[in-house]
Order: structure tokens, then C-alpha cells, then sequence
């Protein structure tokens, strides 16, 4: 079942045979695809059926007692008054998902069962991502440090940008978002320690700069982007870089000596 799962996006069920699996796309915004075709974006949800998804996307097992959904999202309303409206969102919901996902029902991927909401036969691209970086990372653990580049390699194919930007406003989703984006941010330096050892230094680049570009404050990979290119003989452009860095410090609030004393480290690193 596992294999059928990875390999061919089916899930399978003693009752009703296969059905395909719902793949969630999250990273840099929202997309639903169903047997490798997408189905819905983000604009054909309302905000606060992103923001459930979002939350069901972020969570173990992407299930969530009906009451703390309720109190996650309409906090100020009576526990009667929440119900009806988590019902009427839910119902908008499935209505929108129903012509999509045909011929399968949507009580096959969207589920609310003994007061638990749940998405079921998914595959999330943000889980994808995160075990994939932990998969790579104990790789060179064991000093295997070639299947760390295939595994690294595999996983950073998801990092499409930030997890549900814009619809996290529940402190699980925004604080999975954090942590996530954290992870990829070690991930990366990790993966570019290992490829400017082997001497893919210009692969490392690349890698940096894509991170750099989803995080333009973050020291330790615009240390890392420097050095790099200064391993690589690019003498110019790690000059220019660090202009870049000085200008993005100065836009972020840094005093002129604050400013400077950064600077300063990256030059004698």
C-alpha cells in the first residue's frame, strides 16, 4: 500500500477498490491536483476556507476536534453560533469541491466524523518537503553524503515558496509555517556545506540564492552566498553582493555601526 501510495498516487481500500490520492499543494500558495491534474487554486476559496485548510494541512494526521476549530476561528461567538457557522463553511466547501473532484465524492478527502474535521487520502507537499530534509540530514548523520544529495535534491523540488501565504492566521498553521520555513532554511545551508565540500560549489550558489530570496534578512545564508562565491572566484560579485546585503540591512532598520560591523564579519570570514 505504501508503495502504491508513493509510486502511483493511489489510495487503497478494501471496500470501494482505489481511488487517487488528493495532492495538497501548499508552498507558495494553495493548489489541489487529482490524478495529476489541478483541480482548484487559491482564488476559488474563500479566506476562511483557506485558512481551514491551512490548519488541516499543518496539523498530525490533518485532523482537528470540531470544538477547537470552532474556537480557532470564531472565538467571540457562542459554542451554537460557531457550529452553524463552521457548518455553513464546511458545506460551501464541499459544494465547491464536489464538481472538482468528480467522479470520487468529497466525503472521500474532506471528513467530519465524531466531532473530528479531517482530510484524509492526501499527500501535502509541505510534509513532503519536511521529511525529505530529515531524511537527507540523516543521511549525513551516517556520512552517507551522496544519498543525502539525492535525498536533499528530492525534497528542496517542493520548496515553491512560503506554506499558505496569507492564510495562516491560526497560531498552529502560522506557528508550523515558522517552523518549517526554518527547517528549509538549515536544510539549505546544510546541503550547500555538503556540495561546497565535494566541489559543486556553483550548485551551492544556486541553492543559496533561491533561499536567500524567500528570506533577503537572513545572515547566516547571506554569509554562506558570500563565501561561496568567494570559493568560486567570484571576486566581483561577492563584492557586489555584499553592497546588496549592506543597502537590504539599512532598509531593515540597522544603524550605520550596526551595518558596518556585519560587514565587517563577512569580510574576514
Amino acid at each position: 500500500k505504501e508503495l502504491v501510495r508513493k509510486r502511483l498516487r493511489l489510495e487503497l481500500d478494501q471496500e470501494s477498490g482505489a481511488c487517487p490520492l488528493l495532492e495538497l499543494a501548499t508552498l507558495g500558495g494553495l493548489k489541489l491536483s487529482l490524478a495529476g491534474e489541478a483541480v482548484a487554486r487559491t482564488d476559488e476559496f474563500s479566506r476562511t476556507q483557506r485558512e481551514c485548510l491551512a490548519l488541516l494541512a499543518a496539523v498530525p494526521d490533518h485532523r482537528v476536534p470540531q470544538e477547537e476549530v470552532q474556537l480557532t476561528f470564531w472565538p467571540d461567538k457562542s459554542p451554537e453560533k460557531a457550529r452553524s457557522t463552521l457548518d455553513t463553511m464546511l458545506s460551501r466547501l464541499r459544494r465547491n469541491l464536489q464538481e472538482k473532484l468528480k467522479p470520487y465524492p468529497v466525503k472521500k478527502y474532506l471528513k467530519m466524523q465524531k466531532g473530528v474535521l479531517s482530510v484524509e487520502n492526501v499527500i501535502v507537499d509541505s510534509v513532503e518537503l519536511s521529511h525529505g530534509i530529515n531524511r537527507a540530514r540523516e543521511h549525513m548523520r551516517r556520512r552517507e553524503f551522496w544519498q543525502a544529495d539525492v535525498a536533499f535534491t528530492i525534497a528542496f523540488s517542493c520548496w515553491n515558496g512560503l506554506f499558505m501565504p496569507g492564510s495562516c492566521s491560526a497560531d498552529q498553521s502560522a506557528d508550523y509555517a515558522r517552523k518549517l520555513h526554518q527547517l528549509c532554511i538549515d536544510g539549505s545551508l546544510d546541503w550547500c556545506g555538503l556540495l561546497n565540500e565535494s566541489g559543486q560549489t556553483s550548485r551551492a550558489i544556486g541553492i543559496l540564492t533561491h533561499a536567500l530570496s524567500t528570506d533577503r534578512s537572513n545572515e547566516s545564508l547571506m554569509r554562506a552566498l558570500y563565501r561561496s562565491h568567494m570559493r568560486d572566484g567570484n571576486i566581483t560579485t561577492a563584492h557586489q553582493l555584499l553592497q546588496q546585503f549592506e543597502n537590504q540591512f539599512r532598509a531593515d532598520g540597522y544603524t550605520p555601526s550596526e551595518t558596518a560591523r556585519i560587514i565587517t564579519s563577512f569580510k574576514s570570514s
